[in-house]
């Protein structure tokens, strides 16, 4: 193989490599909600991974512990998180191998997760994640998020996903600098129940981990207590713009007609535009106010050879008619041997003349084919 064959088969090698990443976000999670209290770092999410749309796994975990100072949290793509996981795996473990008697802190780890973030971002292939991250050292709270793209942050309090939008409102206004651990987590509950009602993509299995100067503990999964029967879920949409009243399915039976409701006029080009099958058979209010005249049908009179209908009845006069065996214009089909010939029918229909049809017959002749 010459030098020209190795540098294209190296080039292809590296196209195929570089097609490896995320183009799209599949099985994703959602908000992670942190804050400080005076002991440490909170930290709440649930562990919902939704595939697209579907809650399809329920016991996602997370909240990942980072050496022996970091707790981290994530949201988006849990692949993507997945691969977080290794490199931070990799870098504490080249920490540990110097055996100095010093480790990484959350600061660190936290600038060290920026700049692969933003690493990834312009090599125009990001790590689908928003990353929160908080942790003690040496006395010292430190809490900070980063996103896909490597915008990062310091905060008493944060949130990703849609607890950015819900939660934070929250947590601006009960959150003090003396916070104690019980307040605490009644206060990522609160958040995380204000989630689970708005978003959802969010279940009711949650965990919640602290870090302190002692380490990392990370609760088991549980579930909060809720409340369905606000009068705002009952009906969410009422006076939504392009919303649908309730619809009303109480339809005119028989002999109770809705006539009155509108002028006959509306009424006759109604009828109409239902039997050509219009655009406008059923209308939105004529389904949802019953304002609707009940449709007739034409049948001709028995007898009269004029096609034009001259006689009304109703659906359910029709039906009625059906079920008892009373109508006299539904003839039994034919048997065998009186159904009708092509004969009969084109003179029926007069397409041509009687007179035409007629063939004249001539026993002799008969007679003379039968010997033969």
């Amino acid at each position: 193989m010459n030098s020209n064959q190795a540098a294209n088969q190296h080039s292809l090698v590296g196209s195929e490599a570089d097609s490896e990443r995320t183009l799209y976000p599949y099985v994703t999670g959602t908000s992670v909600v942190a804050l400080k209290y005076k002991d440490g770092i909170l930290m709440a999410a649930d562990m919902g991974g939704s595939y697209g749309s579907t809650l399809r796994y329920k016991s996602v975990e997370r909240l990942k512990a980072v050496g022996k100072h970091s707790l981290l949290g994530a949201s988006g793509e849990i692949s993507d998180f997945q691969e977080i996981l290794r490199y931070l795996d990799e870098l504490i473990l080249y920490d540990n191998m110097w055996d100095d008697g010093n480790s990484f802190g959350p600061k660190e780890v936290h600038s060290y997760l920026t700049r692969v973030m933003y690493n990834r971002r312009n090599k125009f292939d990001p790590l689908w994640n928003s990353l929160v991250l908080g942790g003690v050292k040496n006395g010292q709270k430190y809490l900070g998020m980063v996103s896909m793209i490597g915008v990062n942050f310091e905060d008493n309090h944060v949130a990703t996903g849609f607890g950015n939008h819900l939660a934070r409102p929250l947590l601006r206004d009960e959150w003090h600098e003396n916070l104690s651990f019980e307040d605490g987590v009644k206060l990522l509950e609160k958040c995380m129940r204000v989630l689970l009602y708005r978003d959802r993509s969010a279940i009711n299995k949650l965990q919640i981990a602290k870090i302190t100067e002692e380490g990392v503990t990370i609760s088991p999964p549980y579930a909060l207590k809720t409340f369905w029967g606000f009068s705002a879920f009952e009906n969410p949409t009422v006076g939504a713009e392009g919303s649908c009243p309730a619809l009303s399915l109480s339809l005119p039976t028989n002999g109770i007609t809705d006539e009155n409701r509108k002028p006959k006029s509306q009424t006759k080009i109604a009828n109409q535009n239902r039997l050509s099958g219009g655009p406008s058979c059923l209308s939105v209010p004529e389904l949802t106010q019953g304002s609707y005249a009940p449709l007739r049908l034409q049948t001709p009179v028995q007898g009269s050879s004029d096609s034009k209908p001259n006689v009304s009845k109703t659906v359910d006069e029709v039906w009625c008619e059906i079920v008892s065996d009373d109508r006299t214009e539904c003839k039994e089909e034919a048997l065998e041997d009186e159904m009708m010939t092509l004969e009969d029918f084109l003179a029926q229909a007069g397409s041509v003349e009687d007179e035409d049809m007629k063939v004249e017959s001539n026993e002799e002749d008969a007679e003379e084919l039968l010997c033969w």
